[in-house]
Parts: C-alpha cells; sequence; structure tokens
C-alpha cells in the first residue's frame, strides 16, 4: 500500500462522527477564557471538536475565540457543524449533536452534503409540535413520532413522569422500537452509542498528557494539541498493526511510552557528546532511550546529588545528621567538608574502593 492510498483509507473516521465541546484547563489571563461548570476543571479555552465515536480519533478542531465586537454569533451551532464536517462531506456518514448543535436548519443543510444527523433537540425550537412537549397526561416509556415530507423524523420519549426527551434524526424513517422494558426507540438507543465520541477523547488525554502549570494560553493550547495527536497516532498505528500488544489493557501506555523514547533518541545522540557538566540530563535520557550503555555512560552512576541539594554525609554517623550540598567527584556521594580531600572526593573512592572509608579528613592529611 502506498502513503496516499495509506492517508486516504486509515485516517478517515468510521460511519459516525461526535462533535462536541472540550475545555482545556486553563486559568491564566484571556480574553476568551470560558467558565463552564459543568466541565471538570470549569475555567479555560473552549474547542470544538469532531472525533470518531468508535475510536475517539480527532477528525478536526477549532478553537473558539470568543465573539467579535459586540456583534452576536446568530446560529454558532450550525456554523460549528458545518465547519468540522467539511472534511467529510459527501462521505454519507452520520453526525451525532446535543441540543446546543440540532436544529431542522443544520439537519436540512447536512443532508444536502449528504451526511445524516441525529441529536436531541431543545424544547423550545419552534420546529418541536406541541404535542411533544413534556406532559403529566403523558404515560412512562411512551414514545411519539413525527415524521416530514423531506426525511427528518421526531420522537419523544417519555422517560420520567412530567419528563419529555426530544430527537431529531434524518436516518431513521420508522416507528422502530427497542424490545426491553424500557421500550425506548432506535433513535434513542443509537443516540447513546454514539455521543460520547469527544467526551471520551476529553478523558483519555487528561488520563496520560504532557500539560503543565502555563500562564499562557498558546502553550496550554499546544500541549492539548499534542495530546490528541499522540491519541490518534496510536488509532493509526493500531489500525496499521492490529496484532500489536493484542489483549493488554495497557496499550495506550506501552505506546506513549515508546514514541517517546523514539522522539528522543535522536536528539539525545546528537547532544551526547557534549560536555558532561553541562549535559547530564540529556546523557541520562540518553541511557534510558538505549542511546548509551550503562557500563559506558558517563552518568552510569547516581547523579541525583548533582542537583545542589542539601544531603546527609553518606560518612559522617546517622545521629549527626549532618547535611552538605557536596558531592564526590566520582561516585556522586555527599559527602561533608570533614570527610573530603582537596579534590572532593569521598575516603572509598580516594582508597580505591577497597578496605574500610579512609579518614582523609583534613586534620589527618595535615599529620601526614
Amino acid at each position: 500500500m502506498d502513503i496516499d492510498q495509506y492517508n486516504s483509507s486509515a485516517t478517515k473516521c468510521g460511519p459516525s462522527v461526535t462533535i462536541d465541546e472540550q475545555l482545556i484547563n486553563f486559568h491564566g489571563r484571556c480574553r476568551f477564557r470560558m467558565f463552564i461548570p459543568s466541565k471538570p476543571g470549569k475555567y479555560g479555552l473552549k474547542m470544538w471538536i469532531m472525533a470518531d465515536s468508535e475510536t475517539f480519533y480527532c477528525a478536526d478542531a477549532q478553537l473558539y475565540a470568543g465573539k467579535v465586537g459586540n456583534q452576536p454569533d446568530v446560529g454558532q451551532g450550525t456554523r460549528v457543524v458545518l465547519d468540522l464536517t467539511s472534511s467529510i462531506s459527501g462521505s454519507g456518514r452520520n453526525v451525532t449533536t446535543d441540543n446546543f448543535f440540532t436544529n431542522y436548519k443544520l439537519a436540512k443543510e447536512l443532508s444536502a452534503r449528504r451526511l445524516s444527523l441525529v441529536g436531541t433537540v431543545r424544547s423550545n425550537r419552534k420546529e418541536v409540535p406541541r404535542q411533544m412537549l413534556p406532559s403529566s397526561s403523558r404515560e412512562l416509556h411512551s414514545s411519539e413520532f413525527g415524521f416530514a415530507t423531506d426525511g427528518v423524523t421526531l420522537v419523544s420519549y417519555v422517560p420520567k413522569r412530567a419528563k419529555a426527551v426530544v430527537l431529531l434524526s434524518t436516518q431513521h424513517r420508522d416507528k422502530t422500537v427497542v424490545a426491553d422494558d424500557n421500550s425506548k426507540p432506535e433513535i434513542i438507543s443509537y443516540y447513546n452509542a454514539t455521543k460520547s465520541g469527544v467526551d471520551v477523547l476529553d478523558k483519555l488525554v487528561r488520563t496520560y498528557s504532557v500539560k503543565r502549570s502555563t500562564r499562557r494560553w498558546t502553550v496550554a493550547f499546544f500541549l492539548n494539541m499534542l495530546d490528541i495527536a499522540a491519541h490518534n497516532a496510536l488509532v493509526l498505528w493500531i489500525t496499521a498493526n492490529p496484532n500489536w500488544h493484542q489483549g493488554k489493557s495497557h496499550v495506550r501506555r506501552l505506546f506513549l511510552r515508546e514514541l517517546g523514547m523514539t522522539l528522543t533518541s535522536s536528539h539525545a545522540s546528537e547532544r551526547v557528546t557534549q560536555h558532561q557538566g553541562k549535559r547530564r540530563r540529556i546523557q541520562a535520557c540518553a541511557t534510558q532511550c538505549g542511546v548509551l550503555r550503562d557500563e559506558s555512560s558517563p552518568t552510569s552512576h547516581d547523579t541525583s546529588n548533582r542537583d545542589g541539594r542539601r544531603r546527609r554525609c553518606s560518612v559522617c554517623p546517622r545521629q549527626l545528621e549532618r547535611k552538605t550540598t557536596r558531592v564526590c567527584d566520582t561516585c556522586a556521594t555527599s559527602i561533608c567538608k570533614d570527610h573530603s580531600t582537596v579534590l572532593t572526593t569521598c575516603p572509598q573512592c580516594a582508597a580505591g574502593r577497597t578496605g574500610p572509608p579512609a579518614d582523609l579528613s583534613p586534620a589527618a592529611v595535615s599529620d601526614d
């Protein structure tokens, strides 16, 4: 398979996509920072995302940059759906949306693009008949159907007393009801199965994330896109290699670890020849990635004491609790001033690591 054929087949979504919003956690200053109390972070940047309903592959996204001037954004939901679905226009896929987006005008626009629509509808929409509104006279688990001549179907279902859920669909054309105790229409069952594509994607990118605390909204947005790109890479990799770690429950964690090692190994191998005093972290990364072997790496020993933090002297008795920032030049163990030579070497390194620790205190050295 050539690369053009691979890109045209593997990167496309499945038969159904979901369009919803994602909130990127951000508490810094930003003109278009949003407050959404139903989200986990509540404050942040809002993104419109189109994701596959089955694999949660992010096919398109759009950052909401706020209102332009004092001009109200009329028909925002319709505009967002039409913008995001432009890449799948004419493919015959289904688009699942919530009641913020779904309306009769959007259904007709998508039908003209050979796309179907399934979504909940707000009860105050003008296209919803009065018979489908909540009423205490309607029976529990009953359904009211409405069919338009242009292929649009409305259904009103009563899940609780005096409650009603209204859905619109251009994919379903009959009164099919699931044969169970709740007697839900097939439209509602299909909506429940495809509505959580963006929500699951948001949960996945929050589980393993590269995000760091920042006050710049551009950095927060960029790190979120890295998380989404990593999940998309996993979907494409599993599509091309379906037997890779098959049956394991932590496939995503294994993939992200291998992906990180692969991305950093080439960079570490280029910079590993730098001076040890300035490139210890790079050399440690090169050792972890396999670029350097432990026995040949200049950082094969423990370098955790070279960060300038105060630690207990390894020679002094524990009862003294003598802390120091000085470390041995050879083995990087913490040693105090009394147990180091002029060259900052611990007693065992000075004695060649043989026999008991030598007394190399300044007093002993001066006596010799």
